[in-house]
């Protein structure tokens, strides 16, 4: 799973996409309290790709200890757990996505790519037309014609 964050900074402007775009940010919300959304889930996919809260909150510049309070926040919200946790140790400990986080965080990466394309086809609908929403010309693409 790629992060969020990474997803959308790797997307290059598709050739005669609109000058103006639409963006929106998805998450679940518990009476408007934000549960899970971008940062949770990106935390989750470092964390299964370093095994390590630690080292997903160094990533992506958090404390531990905020790490630590947004996980256990979201798993209290959500009422599931989503990292296995082992203490420290000769070993050294470490946190592994449980299969249920797992599911979630698939779950959501496709909920986001499908709710961008949506978005994305509605905003064509709606202002695909409006002159914000015109594709931006390239300098050779005005000379030609003369602007």
């Amino acid at each position: 799973m790629q992060r969020l964050r990474d997803r959308a900074a790797e997307r290059e402007p598709d050739e005669g996409a609109p000058r103006i775009q639409a963006a929106h940010l998805v998450f679940f919300h518990e009476q408007g309290e934000r549960v899970f959304g971008p940062g949770v889930y990106d935390l989750l996919v470092l964390v299964g790709g370093t095994g390590s809260l630690l080292q997903a909150a160094k990533t992506m510049g958090m404390s531990y200890s905020k790490a630590w309070r947004v996980m256990r926040q979201a798993e209290e919200h959500l009422g599931i757990d989503l990292l296995s946790r082992q203490a420290g140790g000769p070993a050294g400990g470490g946190s592994t996505l449980t299969p249920t986080s797992r599911d979630l965080v698939e779950r959501f990466c496709a909920f986001t790519v499908e709710a961008d394309a949506e978005l994305e086809r509605l905003y064509r609908r709606y202002f695909g037309d409006a002159p914000f929403a015109q594709p931006v010309r390239s300098r050779s693409e005005e000379r030609r014609a003369g602007t």
